[in-house]
């Protein structure tokens, strides 16, 4: 299983990097409380879902803790650790497999193929003159 930290991007707001509602509680990447914010795990290069484990303040001011492992999830009370509810995530998009033993395709920047494509003619510049 592999597991990919989700973390800031300076352009992105952290609501739309992650955003998990539930039942009136709303988490995102970069809240207080959420030390370091979820990861995304991938089994066999599938994604199989989020990993984040936090306490939270409900708004209602109790205390919570909200476990997300794989597609599941669960709210619990930790001051007796009942679970108060569990539940599955569905409805994901643009999820992409992820392979890390793969070789990562580059891809050459605008401005190398415009030297190679000078250099080239350039190069069959000199061989006409030559011919010439």
């Amino acid at each position: 299983m592999n597991v990919l930290s989700i973390g800031p991007i300076p352009t992105v707001a952290n609501s739309l990097i992650f955003e998990f509602n539930v039942d009136g509680i709303s988490v995102h990447l970069g809240d207080a409380g959420t030390l370091g914010g979820p990861a995304i795990q991938y089994l066999n290069g599938n994604f199989n879902g989020f990993f984040f484990a936090e306490n939270l303040i409900s708004p209602s001011g109790t205390t919570l803790k909200l476990n997300l492992q794989g597609p599941t999830f669960d709210l619990r009370r930790p001051s007796d650790n009942a679970i108060l509810f569990t539940g599955r995530i569905n409805g994901l998009t643009n999820i992409q497999p992820f392979d890390p033993a793969a070789p990562q395709v580059t891809v050459p920047e605008p401005g190398t193929l415009l030297l190679l494509g000078l250099a080239a003619l350039g190069l069959a510049f000199s061989r006409r003159k030559r011919i010439n």
